[in-house]
């Protein structure tokens, strides 16, 4: 296979060094501690790097770089960075918790075995197991998927994993996380006294003040676009609490993201909520990401399409994802936004 890995790894994250994101105490930046803690995630293990070099993945198979593995399906809409990871449970519009793909990051057209390839990959390069065992379960998702895709012959929604219909090992995570509350959410990630600050200094940083006003007016701006498209459960008479530069994922490590802790208005009360994983993207404000409770239940939403496509620019090929605007009908989530100007 031609190519160089490490090239086009910084290739990929040398754009994330223009947005400077200086932490409030000591005006270190906090992009390049981000993509520090890529780069040693990636070394640690084999499925660390996978899980964060997607790019690659995308790269061999659509430039047809590895024997074997062409494309062998139509296009559609594609999850993109599916792994098993990428698997969580959540609670949907109805409230019932669900067990689903919670990662939708990188969602575009492209071809539909891409996804497979991508899921059956995470599972041979699973940790700790044997490789017999990891094959075993790359076999079985391959079947899996094949089986069902017959089952749905196009039609949707797709009803959700929820516990009624779940057995085995995830109704039993179903049942546990059923008994988590809001406020237990809110203490793990503010702890201190009256949990009002984000205090784990592995998953946050406090950035400098011009940042913090930045994500203050597009929140400010999401809960009006919320009010304008009429959306029944919009946050009303929120007061920010705090706001925290966000160290997740492997993949996602250097881009901009965000967690805003607000204090809301219910009635007489005043509750807590996290809106984790806002994302600053320069130029524009946009709805919020489409959630898989969304796309499971049917809501009438249009998720933020664009077809994956190969660039090529000063000698080097890239690929990248030709967006469309994205619309939506944000009736009841509201569970993180997008950011949007850089600070001058």
């Amino acid at each position: 296979m031609d190519r160089n890995p490490i090239d086009e790894i910084i290739s990929y994250n040398k754009p994330l060094l223009q947005h400077v994101v200086p932490r409030e105490d000591d005006g270190k930046d906090l992009t390049q501690e981000a993509l520090r803690r890529k780069i040693e995630a990636l070394t640690n293990s084999t499925f660390q790097f996978f899980r964060g070099t997607f790019h690659l993945m995308a790269w061999d198979l659509l430039l047809d770089r590895v024997p074997g593995a062409k494309r062998a399906t139509p296009e559609g809409l594609i999850v993109g960075d599916l792994h098993l990871e990428n698997f969580g449970i959540y609670r949907g519009q109805s409230g019932e918790l669900c067990f689903d793909v919670n990662d939708f990051d990188d969602v575009g057209s492209g071809p539909l075995d891409l996804d497979l390839k991508r899921l059956c990959t995470s599972a041979l390069l699973l940790p700790g197991l044997t490789q017999g065992v990891c094959a075993n379960a790359a076999r079985t998702i391959a079947l899996a998927w094949a089986e069902e895709v017959a089952k749905l012959g196009g039609r949707f929604p797709v009803l959700p994993w929820t516990l009624e219909k779940a057995d085995g090992r995830v109704r039993e995570l179903l049942e546990e996380h059923g008994h988590k509350t809001r406020e237990e959410l809110i203490a793990k990630v503010a702890p201190g006294r009256a949990h009002k600050r984000f205090d784990d200094p592995q998953k946050f940083a406090r950035p400098a003040k011009p940042w913090i006003q930045v994500v203050e007016k597009a929140f400010s701006e999401y809960q009006e676009s919320l009010k304008q498209l009429k959306a029944p459960d919009a946050p009303k008479g929120c007061d920010i609490l705090d706001v925290a530069y966000q160290f997740k994922g492997t993949g996602s490590l250097g881009r901009l993201r965000f967690s805003v802790l607000v204090r809301r208005a219910i009635g007489d009360e005043r509750r807590r909520h996290l809106f984790g994983g806002c994302r600053a993207t320069r130029g524009r404000v946009s709805p919020p990401p489409i959630s898989a409770s969304w796309r499971r239940l049917g809501e009438r939403t249009n998720p933020p399409r664009g077809k994956w496509i190969l660039t090529a620019s000063h000698g080097v090929t890239r690929i990248t994802r030709n967006c469309k605007p994205m619309r939506a009908n944000a009736a009841r989530c509201w569970r993180g936004c997008t950011v949007a100007t850089t600070p001058r």
